[in-house]
């Protein structure tokens, strides 16, 4: 029982580190390609909006697959 509480609590934290690698990402990736896009300035959702160069890449490859580890963590 302690073994199987050890093996959830380690692939909760694999997926919150996959998870929050993949967000921080997208935010890069994306910030850099968005053009004129300032992090001190803009909020990040605005790089996966709707009519931005980088919003469906950013939504679907970014975002979406980020949220969904992270939600798999706190349901761990």
């Amino acid at each position: 029982s302690a073994d199987v509480s050890m093996r959830a609590g380690r692939v909760a934290f694999v997926l919150l580190i996959l998870g929050e690698a993949i967000q921080w990402g997208a935010m890069i990736a994306g910030g850099l390609v968005y053009p004129g896009y300032d992090p001190l300035r803009q909020y990040v959702s605005e790089l996966g909006a709707t009519g931005a160069v980088t919003g469906e890449t950013v939504s679907w490859f970014g975002f979406f697959p980020s949220g969904v580890l992270i939600v798999g963590f706190c349901l761990m």
